[in-house]
């Protein structure tokens, strides 16, 4: 007789657990999620949908958009900030100390990722993939994107001004495996560049992509120069040149 009891508290318990939450609680968990000060934040969408709710929150310049699950898990998160009201325009002039003005190209993405790492508040060495673009269009401008334990996270950042914006970040579900590396950016650029024969200063629109190609730690370096687009894979261990490809 007690143990019918108790089979049914615990039934009743995970029932609890797992219960259905109510539009005005996603609400509430959006907000502390976003850290936004609730009595400037206006709730400007939301609704309830066959999988879970939607919600859209503004205050001031900024906007958060949120998809939670019908228990009020977290699933997707993106800032909607609008680009003018954080990016610097091309004629702007930024007061950048000059030592900020002779990084190496290494320096430089490694400043975006980390600016990034900081702003979502994770560690590098939890990272299983990363990927940072460099804008040809406009100097200190990058795009993040790389993978922990539990999310798949993005963001634009300008190393110039300091500012991290259009950021966004949702459930990742696929194997975790953190990345190793035995070289360095800066090692792996050098070497991705003299297989092709072609100087730093000469390349623009390069980017760095850390992941496993072919059950292999690598780095996927993509550039430019002239009318050419090259793309060079590296062993991370061993600085081995396994791909490299030339596009005229």
């Amino acid at each position: 007789m007690k143990k019918w009891i108790i089979g049914i508290l615990v039934l009743i318990l995970a029932a609890c657990q797992s219960e259905e939450i109510a539009l005005d609680k996603a609400i509430d968990i959006a907000m502390d999620y976003s850290a936004m000060d609730a009595s400037k934040t206006t709730v400007s969408q939301s609704r309830k949908e066959d999988d879970g709710f939607y919600i859209l929150l503004e205050e001031g310049g900024r906007r958060a958009e949120f998809r939670l699950s019908k228990n009020g898990e977290v699933l997707m998160y993106n800032d909607l900030t609008a680009d003018d009201t954080v990016s610097p325009s091309q004629d702007e002039t930024l007061n950048v100390p000059e030592n900020d003005k002779s990084l190496s190209l290494a320096d430089e993405f490694n400043e975006a990722l980390n600016m990034v790492l900081e702003h979502f508040a994770t560690d590098r060495s939890l990272i299983s993939e990363v990927q940072v673009d460099q804008d040809e269009n406009q100097d200190g401008l990058y795009d993040v994107e790389f993978v922990d334990e539990k999310l798949e996270y993005e963001a634009k950042v300008n190393i110039l001004s300091g500012e991290v914006f259009k950021e966004r970040s949702e459930r990742n579900d696929d194997p975790y495996v953190a990345f190793k590396a035995d070289i360095t950016w800066n090692e792996a650029f050098d070497i991705a560049f003299s297989a092709n024969d072609i100087k730093q200063e000469d390349v623009y629109d390069v980017s760095i992509d850390e992941e496993y190609w072919r059950q292999t730690a690598v780095m996927e370096i993509d550039y430019r120069c002239a009318n050419n687009e090259y793309k060079v894979v590296i062993d991370a261990a061993s600085g081995e040149v396994l791909n490299n490809e030339i596009d005229n």
